[in-house]
């Protein structure tokens, strides 16, 4: 539906009803991702939704993998000619074409409705996307901890010290040499212990020893002027990089911990103290370590 059938779907309900009666929730790329109608003839809301967000793959696949009947017939490059309008044959091979179509990917969701129904209470009509189903899953079946929503003041404190994995480009050359690749870092990086509840928030750290410390935490840091790749980031001007010299940050604690065995020199100024938390290690990773799960 996203940036096909949303299209003329949207135009025709705008022109058949009051427009004011109808909503659509797009994305960056102009692409529908729900068009709703809410009708007062029949007292209720209809709501279509783009499925391919929910099962990004082909709806032959699609109905494979939940073992339902697919397309009863292929698609004709003809039907993208607009003259199909005036062809009685043509139009009658597209109309059963775009029926059979709707029932495969309506039987196809069916099933799926029944199995996330039943496995994990999930009704995927209230889902958007494959991630959302997943995280949705995760929530209602794994999660054995109650997430804290912090203020505003620490949510802003604490976004200070987000940033984006860092990408490098290196020119390099090499003969007789082997190559390595490392998978599943973040699995692994979820082992580790994760904050939790706000402790206590530290006016003053001067008393205070990163290693006995557990959160987010304004510094001052010094990096070498020598080192050659450094490694802790820092926003400057809309852009993260990576600098050496002396700036003032907002970083994690254990990635402090971790630079400061490089060289990086570390101050505390002030930071919020959390509890730790394993919320995947023993649940998700470790099971994943042990056994290959596979999914019909």
């Amino acid at each position: 539906m996203g940036n096909f059938d949303g299209y003329f779907l949207y135009k025709g309900l705008i022109n058949y009803f009051n427009p004011s009666d109808v909503e659509a929730i797009i994305d960056e790329s102009k692409s529908f991702i729900t068009i709703s109608l809410k009708t007062s003839t029949y007292d209720c809301k209809i709501i279509w939704k783009d499925s391919i967000r929910l099962f990004p793959i082909s709806l032959d696949k699609l109905c494979q993998m939940f073992n339902v009947k697919g397309k009863f017939t292929k698609y004709d490059p003809r039907f993208n000619d607009i003259s199909l309008f005036n062809n009685s044959k043509l139009w009658s091979l597209f109309k059963n074409y775009a029926l059979t179509d709707a029932i495969s990917l309506y039987n196809a969701l069916i099933e799926a409705q029944k199995i996330y129904y039943s496995l994990y209470k999930v009704d995927i009509t209230t889902i958007f996307s494959s991630s959302t189903l997943s995280l949705k899953i995760f929530r209602s079946k794994f999660l054995n901890l109650s997430i804290p929503i912090l203020s505003k003041d620490i949510d802003e404190f604490v976004k200070c010290g987000y940033y984006g994995g860092g990408t490098d480009y290196y020119k390099a050359y090499e003969t007789n040499m082997k190559y390595y690749d490392v998978n599943s870092l973040y699995p692994k990086a979820m082992k580790n212990p994760m904050p939790l509840n706000l402790i206590k928030f530290h006016k003053n750290m001067d008393n205070i020893k990163l290693e006995n410390f557990f959160g987010y935490i304004k510094v001052e840091v010094f990096c070498p002027s020598n080192m050659l790749k450094p490694v802790l980031p820092f926003k400057f001007e809309g852009k993260t990089i990576y600098p050496t010299g002396n700036w003032i940050g907002i970083y994690f604690s254990e990635e402090l911990k971790a630079v400061e065995k490089l060289g990086y020199k570390i101050t505390l100024i002030r930071g919020y103290e959390f509890t730790k938390a394993d919320l995947l290690g023993n649940n998700f990773v470790s099971l994943g370590e042990k056994q290959t799960i596979y999914f019909n």
